[in-house]
């Protein structure tokens, strides 16, 4: 009750208020006279052109921070982005906008950017090792015929000799006179044997590269659309009604799928050139193909985040796999005796080997003259490429910027080059120099 003023009367013509009231009152009246009589200011449009920065990143946040800084009767600050012209838009009084100007000027530099280098490089090494054989005989004795024999693995002695020439590998064989069964004309005995080894060699390398601006996201695929096979049900006509829809069943769906090479990263360069990255990159192409299921597809993936140094290599992932893979079919006993087992036996041996990693190259570009850097080394390896195109040789030299690379020989020699492109020593470079020509 004390601090509640008694009566307070506004004296127009003096633009004044007369309190009447205790002492206490007075002061606590005089506290929020001076929160409410502040300049109003005098509110215009202003338009700030930026430069650099994005119109809506910042009007976003330059609006958060006006505007939980209010204060009671003073003129609101509004901030709006023009997209078309890359512009701000504030209605704001002179004291907002001036400490607006100042604060957009900080927010408006130009970013640096990041030309990242991955390198995929991928060895596959396959052996596969088949070994087999089959024989059968028979006798014909009166009117009864009696057959014995063994066939694993797909081979058959039945089809005699003839039979060989849809084999590969190692061939032998050996038939005797024929013999009818049940109308069917065979060997009366035969042995064929068949030996085949086969290895593939792949080596991959894979070097998807990008530039992307500091603190934001960016990302490259290359591959292509492959056609699937989505189902196969084959059906067997029985009449001629049912001819048309048996010949339909044989057309499968068909289906396209992605078979690429993804790159996602997100840079951010900090202090002393290191540069923080997220990575996600996947790898995905086509293993095998089958005739009847269709292609069978591999995938790689990596997501992880690294620290690297300017032009610093790092491994970010790798995988190294050995895989053996036997099977034996065999007549039980026969199969497993010494040296004449294998002639009732079918063996197959396979191993794959494959080796694969994965490095990371971030190259920072301070200026235009690092962008012409990284072109022409660009440009170099297209021209070495394709010189060497028939040729085996498939090393990888990777460049290094020797104006960038950290130090003390490096730091000694970019000092050497800034003192003698100053303007008082013959240079042409003026940069944060004011120069006064005669007569000025």
């Amino acid at each position: 009750q004390e601090k509640k003023p008694g009566k307070i009367l506004a004296d127009e013509r003096t633009n004044k208020l007369i309190v009447i009231a205790s002492e206490k009152s007075f002061a606590a009246v005089g506290d929020l006279l001076r929160q409410l009589d502040v300049p109003t200011g005098d509110s215009a449009v202003h338009v700030y052109t930026l430069e650099n920065a994005k119109a809506e990143d910042l009007a976003a946040t330059l609006q958060s921070l006006s505007g939980s800084k209010k204060t009671p009767a003073a003129g609101e600050v509004k901030i709006t982005a023009d997209k078309n012209t890359n512009s701000l838009v504030v209605i704001a009084g002179q004291a907002d906008w001036r400490n607006l100007v100042k604060l957009i000027e900080r927010l408006d530099i130009a970013r640096r950017q990041v030309f990242v280098e991955a390198v995929i490089m991928e060895v596959n090494l396959e052996d596969d090792t088949d070994f087999g054989a089959s024989l059968h005989g028979g006798a014909l004795r009166s009117s009864d015929v009696g057959v014995l024999g063994s066939e694993l693995g797909g081979l058959s002695s039945l089809g005699g000799v003839s039979s060989l020439s849809s084999l590969s590998g190692f061939l032998a064989g050996i038939q005797g006179p024929p013999i009818t069964v049940s109308g069917v004309s065979i060997p009366s005995f035969g042995i064929v044997l068949q030996a085949l080894q086969s290895s593939s060699d792949v080596n991959v390398i894979s070097t998807p590269h990008v530039v992307i601006t500091d603190n934001t996201e960016g990302e490259i695929t290359v591959g292509q659309n492959v056609p699937f096979q989505a189902a196969y049900s084959p059906t067997t006509a029985t009449s001629t009604s049912t001819v048309v829809s048996s010949l339909s069943s044989l057309y499968a769906p068909i289906q396209r799928q992605n078979v690429e090479l993804k790159l996602h990263l997100k840079p951010q360069i900090n202090q002393g050139d290191y540069v923080r990255l997220e990575v996600d990159e996947q790898t995905e192409e086509i293993a095998s193909v089958d005739k009847t299921l269709g292609p069978t597809t591999s995938k790689r993936s990596a997501k992880t985040t690294v620290v690297a140094r300017d032009q610093e290599t790092i491994v970010i992932g790798g995988l190294i796999q050995e895989r053996t893979t036997r099977s034996v079919s065999k007549v039980p006993i026969l199969g497993s005796l010494p040296i004449l087992g294998w002639l009732f036996r079918n063996e197959s041996t396979k191993k794959q080997k494959t080796n694969l990693l994965l490095f990371l190259t971030p190259y920072i570009i301070r200026d235009q003259s690092d962008v012409r850097r990284i072109f022409e080394r660009k440009m170099a390896e297209r021209e070495e490429f394709v010189r060497r195109f028939y040729r085996d040789d498939s090393g990888q030299g990777r460049f290094i910027d020797y104006d960038h690379k950290p130090g003390p020989l490096s730091r000694v020699r970019r000092g050497v080059e800034e003192e003698l492109s100053k303007v008082e020593n013959g240079g042409t470079d003026a940069r944060g120099e004011r120069v006064i020509k005669s007569g000025q």
